[in-house]
């Protein structure tokens, strides 16, 4: 409330209500959760009239045990209800468009993602079109490269940033993000369906894959393609530990690394998405190829496969 916040540096009144009550109920839930709420009492007192609207504390402070009774129920349909506006459901056109701008925002989680979800958007759209796929399974398709990434956000940037191989912490850190993608478009069912596809961008053919670990006649066509084109996007991408690939490089490293043989990647679909980025002309960076690594480290530090993330 006295500070002046970013970007536009506004303070006071000046804040909206409810993003008022947003900044003092995000602490409020986080430190509930993981301190308890006689030290969540604590802090939001201490931050009165500076981070906080001293009206708003001292009326979460009337009762404060009070307002978290039942905070792990399922309300969506409840707050939902308490809407003031009645908004229109989104058109289809609409809701790719919204999902579009999802995965752009995504992508400004690391400068070495950016235009990572319209560059597997579109070679997923010339595979599907290969493929002869109906225009819902591609329609789909689409959305889900859209937001297959959007699971990102709920890891910690330093691990996305991490010039050094990962440890298995910073490793299973990595992996929760399709998981959280997966959760994050639980509802309502369109999105549950575009959800569960983008949750399958990391599988593979032999059961290797994460989060689920499933694998052969288990992962559908859409979650085939959706998982080439990912790995053949991400591996012309710059990574903190090596430099982008030339299509080329992206197109052969599948055999390099005897995934072939191991059957990670599903040979079809591999076909289909290194055709989509011919099509497209496929991204051929100049940038030397720094590292390709495989092998486990020192201490127990694996590399990521170029196409891990």
């Amino acid at each position: 409330m006295g500070r002046r916040g970013f970007p536009r540096e506004l303070n006071g009144h000046a804040l909206s209500l409810s993003a008022r009550i947003s900044h003092i109920a995000e602490t409020a839930e986080v430190l509930q959760r993981t301190a308890g709420i006689d030290e969540m009492v604590d802090v939001v007192r201490s931050r009165s009239g500076t981070h906080f609207d001293p009206e708003l504390v001292d009326a979460l402070l009337t009762d404060p045990a009070a307002l978290f009774d039942g905070i792990d129920d399922d309300i969506v349909d409840e707050v939902l209800d308490l809407e003031p506006v009645e908004r229109p459901a989104l058109s289809d056109d609409e809701l790719d468009y919204a999902l579009a701008a999802m995965g752009d925002f995504c992508d400004l989680r690391c400068p070495y993602f950016a235009g990572h979800a319209r560059g597997t958007v579109d070679l997923v759209s010339s595979a599907a079109t290969l493929l002869q796929m109906s225009p819902e399974e591609a329609r789909l398709a689409r959305r889900a490269a859209f937001v297959h990434d959007i699971g990102r956000m709920g890891v910690p940037v330093s691990v996305w940033d991490k010039p050094g191989p990962l440890t298995a912490t910073d490793r299973e850190r990595m992996r929760m993000h399709v998981y959280y993608v997966e959760r994050i478009f639980q509802r309502p069912e369109p999105l549950r369906r575009v959800g569960l596809l983008a949750a399958t961008h990391h599988e593979r053919m032999d059961g290797s894959g994460y989060h689920r670990g499933v694998g052969g006649h288990m992962i559908s066509a859409s979650a085939r393609i959706l998982a080439a084109a990912d790995a053949y996007h991400a591996m012309t991408q710059p990574r903190p530990l090596r430099g982008a690939m030339t299509g080329g490089e992206a197109a052969l490293e599948p055999h390099r690394a005897h995934l072939h043989q191991a059957g990670r990647v599903e040979p079809s679909g591999r076909c289909h998405a290194r055709h989509a980025a011919r099509t497209h002309g496929g991204p051929d960076a100049k940038r030397p190829l720094l590292s390709r690594g495989l092998a486990v480290g020192e201490g127990g530090l694996e590399p990521p496969h170029p196409f891990e993330y």
